[in-house]
């Protein structure tokens, strides 16, 4: 049950958001500046309150450092497969865009919510934890896997610095120590931060639609534009569950090894269409990017109640 009312509640708010866009509604500059104040405002307080929600044991502590190794490794493992694929389409543009949309998936406005509905207060703790890696090699690796040169271009330390220690990666730090320690904020702030913690997610999976509803629908339905939304959505979370299940067997927390499975059938990055259009010179991958984006976030509506159903069915 629970698997179709999300499956509902994804494609509902995710059309809204398209109406809203199609409907002019609000002016084109809208979401990008939702971006800025979910990015730098309410996300953040969304991280803090998913790490302090639990109390804090040795036990949690330890499978959110579990959990943090299998960010990196699981990343690491999405980007070797990604560059195998970026090798077999001939290392052209639509093998780059192939590779960043398996590396990258949309870990956060899109996975936050998704996370929180099937796994609960301690799956969003170990969600947190588990993406540190995955925003890190995201802030810093992205032009590198798109831009066709490799986007060598250097960055300062102070820049590099800024970009890794962004406000959701500054939320994460707070909140582990607000945790440990047992600190709490005084109820009025604690009231602002639970307040923006809670519209988060809504107002996240509206700016997706927002997103997509800036395109032609039609031309983005197109058979060539499925290889990445099927990749993505059907082949990397069955690789997943073939790994995870003897992790399971070994001991490691069974809420963990199933939300890597969730999170590996988690749709391309909303960003992979703006990177490709800042990135890659060629429209016709632009618009690929573009169309793989839109057909990756509307099928996984349907694939993730999917593998959810598959998960709790034939594996729990």
């Amino acid at each position: 049950m629970i698997a179709v009312t999300l499956a509902i509640e994804l494609f509902l708010m995710t059309c809204i958001g398209i109406f809203t866009a199609k409907m002019k509604i609000v002016p084109d500059t809208f979401a990008g500046h939702l971006t800025n104040f979910l990015m730098k405002v309410a996300l953040p307080c969304l991280i803090f309150v998913s790490i302090n929600t639990n109390e804090f044991s040795f036990d949690l502590l330890r499978n959110c450092f579990f959990a943090l190794i299998a960010g990196l490794v699981v990343m690491l493992l999405f980007l070797l497969i990604g560059h195998i694929f970026y090798l077999i389409m001939g290392k052209s543009g639509v093998g780059r865009v192939m590779r960043y949309g398996l590396t990258f998936p949309h870990y956060s406005f899109m996975g936050i919510p998704i996370m929180d509905a099937l796994f609960g207060t301690t799956g969003n703790l170990y969600y947190v934890m588990f993406l540190v890696p995955v925003r890190i090699l995201y802030y810093t690796l992205s032009p590198r896997l798109l831009g066709p040169s490799g986007g060598k271009e250097k960055k300062s330390v102070a820049e590099t610095l800024k970009t890794i220690f962004n406000p959701c990666m500054c939320a994460v730090i707070i909140g582990v120590l607000f945790w440990v320690f047992g600190w709490k904020f005084p109820t009025v702030i604690q009231y602002c931060v639970d307040s923006l913690n809670k519209i988060c997610s809504p107002l996240g999976l509206l700016l997706c639609g927002l997103v997509l509803g800036r395109n032609q629908i039609r031309q983005l339905i197109n058979p060539r534009f499925f290889r990445l939304p099927l990749a993505r959505t059907i082949l990397m979370p069955l690789i997943f569950l073939i790994l995870t299940r003897p992790l399971k067997s070994l001991g490691m927390d069974p809420v963990l090894c199933d939300m890597i499975v969730i999170y590996a059938a988690l749709p391309c990055a909303s960003l992979t269409a703006a990177y490709a259009l800042q990135y890659e010179p060629e429209q016709d991958v632009q618009f690929e990017a573009a169309g793989s984006v839109f057909i990756a976030t509307l099928l996984s509506t349907f694939t993730i109640p999917m593998w959810y159903a598959i998960l709790t069915t034939f594996f729990s």
